[in-house]
């Protein structure tokens, strides 16, 4: 795929106390010695020009001696986020890294099992459209713990429930995969913008990004394009050991 202007940003400043686990989520083994790190690494190189990871204070250290010893040295950077007071900050707080890229692609640091033809199709999609423009791919699936509302013909993303601020979502609904395609003309001013009414998560008091897509569809009026994925699994993250060991078990299976 032609590269063009693409930076993919992965927030990883989390501590992932859940995991028990020394090391910083996004080093975390998940076959033999191949990290979460380097699942997601393998997967976006060939497909952006740069590649910038946003980790804690304790963990950047130990990240870049990773990058050195793999001989990782060029195309990925890395800033730090002092305090995990949300997603959007810590994407927005690495802006001198993006802002000089026409689009962005955000990937969690968690998001093993993304496929490289999602991230394909969602990198393809995106780079037809205009200079305003948000491309998510989603999946339907049971029991989601973050739940899309779109009207009815999906010009408009109306509401993002999440059940980590005391939402309740349906049985059934879309849920997205951990990857976001953004236009960046105007964005960092958007945000700005939402910031001034200080939404912050109900329960964590976080300044979480979800909710700054629906306001960039409803207030902005930025193009929204979605991407089925078939295979609801890609929605799955590393958020508890029982995710760990499921991901441990599937990479292990695969030759």
């Amino acid at each position: 795929m032609t590269k063009n202007k693409m930076c993919a940003i992965i927030p990883a400043a989390g501590r992932g106390s859940r995991l028990n686990c020394k090391e910083p989520k996004i080093l975390i083994p998940i076959k033999n010695e191949k990290t979460v790190w380097h699942i997601i690494y393998e997967k976006l190189s060939p497909l952006v020009d740069n590649i910038h990871v946003v980790l804690s204070p304790k963990s950047v250290d130990l990240f870049e001696t990773r990058l050195t010893n793999d001989h990782i040295l060029n195309g990925v950077s890395t800033s730090i986020q002092m305090d995990p007071i949300g997603m959007g900050d810590a994407i927005f707080g690495a802006y001198d890294s993006w802002k000089n890229h026409k689009n962005i692609l955000i990937i969690w640091g968690d998001q093993v099992f993304v496929s490289i033809k999602t991230l394909q199709e969602t990198i393809k999609t995106h780079l037809l459209c205009g200079t305003h423009n948000l491309t998510i791919p989603i999946s339907f699936i049971d029991n989601p713990y973050v739940q899309y509302i779109f009207k009815e013909d999906y010009t408009k993303l109306l509401k993002i429930k999440q059940t980590r601020e005391g939402d309740i979502c349906e049985e059934q609904g879309f849920s997205d995969v951990g990857v976001f395609c953004l236009s960046t003309t105007g964005l960092d001013n958007a945000w700005n913008d939402y910031l001034k009414n200080k939404q912050v998560g109900h329960l964590t008091g976080e300044i979480n990004f979800l909710p700054f897509l629906s306001y960039l569809s409803m207030e902005k009026f930025w193009e929204i394009k979605k991407i089925i994925v078939e295979d609801p699994t890609e929605t799955r993250g590393i958020n508890t050991l029982q995710d760990l060991h499921y991901y441990r078990r599937k990479f292990k299976s695969v030759s």
